[in-house]
């Protein structure tokens, strides 16, 4: 009879300890998953991004800001642009399995160099909108005055 309790509880055992490598095996091609569609998802990052609209903390960018105002993506990097001067260079890293998708993005140069800034981002054909903030992610589209979130609105240059 011990004998027999012997062989469940090792059986018992392997099965917890089996569950458990499936379990983390599991995880490991989630993971794979969750950073191929990265690489996927950030592929359509990748160009030249007119801005075409910016609004921040409720106040809207001003007309000849906006107009000269552009991104090129590669490879996790974007390069910010204004009347054909660079303004600031980021890295930036992506997750598509966050509803909404998230964007992190800090600064390599300039004033505003190592501080992160959280977002969420979303494409609409060749519209790119992101929604940024240095405090906190925020969870909406939106600026509005007092949040402190920035709202970008870039379309996609033709090549």
């Amino acid at each position: 009879m011990m004998r027999l309790w012997g062989v469940l509880l090792l059986a018992g055992l392997a099965l917890i300890a089996g569950a458990a490598l499936l379990g983390g095996g599991a995880r490991a091609i989630a993971d794979d998953k969750k950073d191929d569609a990265a690489k996927e998802e950030m592929k359509k990052f990748e160009g030249n991004w007119q801005l075409v609209a910016s609004e921040r903390d409720g106040e809207k960018a001003p007309a000849d800001v906006i107009k000269t105002a552009k991104a090129a993506t590669k490879a996790g990097k974007v390069t910010l642009s204004v009347d054909g001067k660079t303004v600031l260079e980021a890295d930036f890293t992506i997750d598509p399995t966050k509803k909404p998708k998230t964007i992190d993005a800090t600064p390599t140069t300039g004033t505003d160099k190592g501080k992160k800034s959280l977002g969420i981002y979303e494409f609409d054909g060749d519209t790119l909108k992101i929604c940024y903030s240095e405090k906190e992610r925020p969870t909406e589209f939106t600026a509005k005055k007092g949040s402190g979130n920035t709202l970008d609105v870039y379309k996609r240059e033709k090549p």
